[in-house]
C-alpha cells in the first residue's frame, strides 16, 4: 500500500512539474477590485443623477485646453500614476505647436457619484465619468508639413457641480 502511495505522489509531482507556464499563469491570484473610498468630505450618493452631455463635453474640453497650454499637471489627481512622467513626455516628446483636439465623443458612462454640502449649505455633486472620444493631435513637422494624428482614447475624470 505504501508503494502505491509513493508511486502516486511521484506521478503527481511529475505532473505538477510538467505544467506549462501558460497553465501556471492561469492559476495566479488576482486582487479583488474594490471601489475607491469617497473623496474627503463626500459620501456616496443614494440617487444617480444624470449629468447633461454638454457638461461632460465641456469638462473634457477643459482638460484638452490644459493639455494645450501645458498646465495639465496641475489638474491631475494625486493618485494618477506617474503624473510627472506624463507631463514630461508631453513637454519633451511633442512639438511645441502640438494641439490636442476633441473630434467626437463616442460614449460616456457615469461610474459613481458622491455628494456633500458646502459651507453655504448648497449641495455639491461629484461624478466620476468615463468617456470614449475620437481625438486628434495636430502639429507642423518641418519636413513633412501639417500632421494630423487621430485616435480613439479613453478618459476617466471627475465633474463637480452644485445642484442647489
Amino acid at each position: 500500500m505504501s508503494k502505491i502511495l509513493v508511486a502516486l505522489a511521484a506521478t503527481g509531482l511529475v505532473q505538477m512539474l510538467a505544467v506549462s507556464p501558460v497553465s501556471a499563469q492561469f492559476r495566479t491570484a488576482q486582487p479583488i477590485v474594490r471601489p475607491d473610498p469617497p473623496p474627503a468630505g463626500f459620501s456616496r450618493s443614494s440617487e444617480q443623477l444624470t449629468l447633461p452631455p454638454v457638461l461632460i463635453e465641456r469638462a473634457l474640453q477643459r482638460i484638452f485646453d490644459d493639455w494645450n497650454r501645458g498646465t495639465l499637471g496641475a489638474h491631475l489627481s494625486d493618485r494618477f500614476v506617474d503624473a510627472n512622467r506624463l507631463t514630461d513626455a508631453i513637454a519633451v516628446g511633442l512639438p511645441a505647436d502640438a494641439e490636442l483636439e476633441l473630434l467626437a465623443i463616442r460614449a460616456t458612462s457615469q461610474l459613481e457619484q458622491f455628494v456633500r454640502e458646502d459651507d453655504q449649505g448648497r449641495l455639491v455633486l461629484l461624478t466620476r465619468v468615463s468617456v470614449e472620444a475620437l481625438t486628434q493631435v495636430r502639429f507642423n513637422d518641418p519636413v513633412t508639413g501639417l500632421q494630423l494624428l487621430q485616435g480613439n482614447q479613453s478618459y476617466t475624470f471627475t465633474v463637480t457641480v452644485q445642484i442647489r
